[in-house]
């Protein structure tokens, strides 16, 4: 496979044309998630739920506080991944872009405590989320991820000065 031609038109689309012969469909992973490149883009994790609005993430410049993009104005409409009853629309957007991507996507399940009895999460449950996730093309899971008391939790974000207007 030989990349022909690229073509960047960053003012408008923030994307970038990539032109190889005789492929119909192509797509570059990086657009499904961004770890490190969320921080100095203020973007979101990709396809995740964002764990909560305001969160504090390490770098080499040390500990900066990032916002939710567009806070002031969609805050509202974040899905947060403590709040998810299930797995169940998680996975089913990981196996739609399964089917687009030729490496496996490492897809994060959530799982809290409190929607459970006694506090339990059932091995049933992370079973069933398996099987679902392999039978609609997903060809992994990565972390199990629970709120375990690691700094998680919901904080109220001030936008003193329309400083989270972004």
């Amino acid at each position: 496979m030989k990349i022909v031609s690229i073509k960047t038109n960053i003012k408008k689309t923030h994307t970038w044309d990539i032109e190889i012969p005789y492929q119909k469909n192509y797509l570059l992973e990086g657009g499904l998630v961004s770890h490190n490149s969320s921080v100095i883009q203020n973007s979101t994790n990709g396809i995740e739920p964002v764990r909560q609005l305001m969160s504090y993430k390490k770098s080499k410049m040390g500990i900066l506080k990032q916002i939710v993009p567009y806070y002031a104005t969609r805050r509202n409409y974040y899905t947060k991944a403590w709040d998810l009853k299930d797995n169940i629309g998680i996975i089913n957007v990981s196996a739609v872009c399964q089917k687009f991507v030729d490496m496996g996507i490492s897809t994060n399940t959530w799982y809290n405590y409190k929607n459970y009895p006694e506090g339990n999460i059932p091995l049933s449950v992370i079973m069933k989320d398996q099987i679902y996730a392999y039978k609609y093309g997903c060809k992994n899971l990565y972390y199990l991820n629970t709120p375990d008391g690691d700094g998680d939790t919901e904080r109220e974000v001030g936008c003193e000065s329309g400083a989270c207007a972004i």
